[in-house]
């Protein structure tokens, strides 16, 4: 499940990434949980295990048009190459993060060869 923070306070309470993903967690108890945090970056809560927390990179944003779906692209994408769940977090990450320093939505989605050499 892949929710912003908007979404994620909706649908499972609270305020802060805590209580947000305990509210997602009881509501969903096998899911892997990934709540987007915009500049902040992404917390996930897989079923069992830690949370997995990326930091976002400090960029300077133009447009965020498109940059949750350039965010679930990628971090499908890395998933379904078999990347460590934190390795297609950050991956995720740095696409979104160069997306919306561009103007516009499908025109600012990165190519892999972008994310991957930054």
């Amino acid at each position: 499940l892949i929710v912003n923070e908007h979404e994620g306070a909706e649908l499972g309470g609270g305020t802060t990434p805590d209580e947000i993903l305990a509210g997602l967690r009881r509501r969903c108890p096998r899911a892997h949980l990934v709540l987007t945090l915009g500049s902040e970056g992404v917390w996930c809560a897989p079923p069992e295990g830690d949370v997995i927390r990326v930091h976002a990179l400090k960029v300077q944003a133009v447009d965020t048009t498109g940059a949750g779906d350039t965010f679930i692209g990628f971090l499908l994408a890395a998933a379904m190459q078999g990347r460590p769940l934190s390795e297609a977090l950050a991956q995720a990450c740095r696409a979104a993060a160069i997306s919306v320093t561009r103007p516009g939505a499908a025109d600012s989605v990165p190519t892999f060869a972008e994310v991957l050499g930054g």
